[in-house]
């Protein structure tokens, strides 16, 4: 079994520090892998996206791997849940207690995770990640959205990855910041 607790704190940048420091790519291990989200009190959309896309990669290359998940569905498990991390395109084997949250719309805030695979999809993504930016004027707009659908097909096409492109934003409105990860 290979094991992944979470820290308390868990952005882009955790995940590279700790990639540094020996890696996190649950595709050079046999069997379950287990997520533990007990500690998690702040998840980023980045790395987040970043951990979905590795675990992907490990279940194409080994299709019976299972995901246990161990959390006390404190709010980031429901953010990362909101998000899609949780979805059906990978084997979750999830505790007893599901998520009891109600689905919100995203208000513009964030765009959760998608797994691109195609290059008719990067348009809509990018739309939906422009709308996180929040940005009034429309050809500022329209030139961002077309910058990110060129990064997207970008990825798409030279990714050499069966399991494509992975996709997040997430705008924090007290700081002014928006996070897009690819």
């Amino acid at each position: 079994m290979f094991p992944f607790v979470f820290p308390p704190q868990f952005r882009f940048i955790d995940l590279l520090a700790h990639a540094h420091r020996g890696g996190f790519d649950p595709s050079w291990f046999d069997g379950p892998i287990e997520l533990d989200f007990t500690r998690l009190r702040f998840a980023g959309p980045g790395a987040m996206a970043c951990i979905k896309a590795l675990l992907a990669r490990a279940q194409r290359r080994q299709p019976d791997i299972r995901c246990m998940v161990t959390h006390e569905l404190q709010d980031p498990v429901r953010y990362i849940a909101r998000m899609d991390f949780f979805t059906d395109d990978l084997r979750w084997d999830m505790p007893g207690a599901q998520f009891d949250f109600v689905r919100r719309e995203s208000a513009g805030r964030f765009m959760p995770i998608r797994n691109l695979r195609f290059l008719r999809e990067t348009d809509p993504a990018s739309l939906e990640t422009v709308r996180c930016f929040n940005v009034p004027d429309r050809r500022i707009a329209n030139t961002l959205q077309y910058a990110l659908s060129e990064l997207s097909d970008n990825a798409l096409q030279h990714a050499g990855s069966a399991t494509v492109a992975f996709v997040a934003a997430q705008r924090y409105p007290k700081t002014g910041e928006v996070h897009f990860t690819i």
